[in-house]
């Protein structure tokens, strides 16, 4: 859709009408318009122009679109879907949404990044501001690392994580992310993965700095667990071989038969 600047003031009446017609193919609005329109909750729903650039670059990035500052101060609509328009300094309008807090329940543009950034995944993962149930964890940024990876390191994985085992494209899974930043959870059992070296978990973790004291107490009550539920296992597998074996053999008919008729 092109956009047709004008130039010079717009009365009210005129503003409105040049607003209207943003739904056409042409928008006749000028960047100031359109943002007084804005600021006066008078933007229509289907508005068209997001993409208008304020007239001259300042000093904070831009030049901005009207969606980047709409962004910023949590005035994008709800249904908005032009995130991925860029300003000056190569954000997207999600990245720029990211900032003030989380993104819209329906927002589904994991990917998108601008110059220089990282996917808004990432970014979100690295704030805490991931929605429930998100599951694009294996999509990877330019350092070879997942979303799991980038949540790992900022100790922002939730309560249910179960995807210790994504590796990263250096093989390091997510858990070894984890252990190495010393945020490992208080029931952690993947001990035993390892990474592309062949360490182990539970040897990274316990040479942490911070941690390592921890870690130790809590491997040792997983093998301490683990022992015992080995040792449960083996007595009900002798208790039942015992039952088998105190069973009276199987007599055939014809046997029982024969035995009663034989007498004592």
């Amino acid at each position: 859709m092109s956009s047709r600047i004008q130039q010079g003031p717009a009365s009210t009446t005129q503003r409105r009408q040049g607003i209207r017609k943003a739904c056409c193919d042409v928008v006749e609005v000028t960047y100031g318009d359109a943002l007084q329109a804005l600021l006066d909750g008078n933007l229509p729903a289907d508005f068209a122009g997001w993409g208008l650039r304020e007239p001259r670059r300042p000093f904070n990035g831009g030049p901005h679109t009207l969606a980047h500052y709409a962004a910023r101060r949590g005035l994008l609509p709800d249904g908005f879907e032009c995130w991925g328009l860029v300003n000056g300094r190569g954000e997207t309008v999600a990245h720029v949404a990211l900032e003030r807090g989380p993104l819209p329940s329906s927002f589904d543009r994991w990917e998108l990044k601008g110059a220089f950034y990282e996917p808004v995944a990432h970014v979100a993962a690295k704030t805490g501001r991931l929605p429930q149930g998100f599951w694009l964890w294996e999509l990877m940024n330019d350092y070879g690392n997942t979303v799991a990876h980038s949540a790992a390191y900022a100790g922002r994985l939730p309560k249910d994580f179960d995807r210790w085992e994504l590796r990263a494209a250096d093989l390091s899974t997510v858990a070894h992310a984890s252990a190495f930043a010393g945020n490992l959870p208080e029931r952690f059992s993947a001990w035993h993965l390892r990474d592309g070296f062949g360490e182990t978990v539970a040897s990274l973790a316990l040479r942490h700095c911070r941690m390592g004291s921890e870690y130790a107490r809590r491997y040792a009550a997983y093998q301490a667990a683990r022992l015992a539920d080995a040792i449960e296992v083996e007595r009900r597998d002798n208790k039942g071989m015992a039952g088998i074996a105190s069973k009276p053999a199987c007599i055939s008919p014809c046997k029982s038969a024969i035995a009663r008729d034989s007498g004592p």
